[in-house]
């Protein structure tokens, strides 16, 4: 269901740019896959590489989109909005 979900969400991020989704990411918040030993860095099926842990302990993963792109550059402070 997740690599499925993600082909859909990457077909309309490509059709809708002005939206700005690159990738699609998850957190693992299940303990049985604890059981099985050391996961991997990718999931070829879903495309989603581990980057790391919550302050939980838990693992995350990203799965950027094929036309996703990045400035070079940081293009300003990150704004506030409350």
């Amino acid at each position: 269901m997740l690599a499925k979900s993600r082909e859909i969400l990457e077909q309309w991020s490509a059709a809708n740019p002005k939206e700005e989704v690159l990738g699609m990411g998850t957190i693992i918040q299940t303990r049985v896959y604890d059981e099985r030993g050391p996961a991997r860095a990718l999931l070829r099926d879903t495309r989603l590489e581990f980057i790391g842990w919550t302050a939980n302990g838990e693992p995350m993963r990203v799965a950027w989109f094929e036309h996703g792109t990045i400035p070079r550059r940081r293009l300003g402070p990150p704004t506030h909005q409350g």
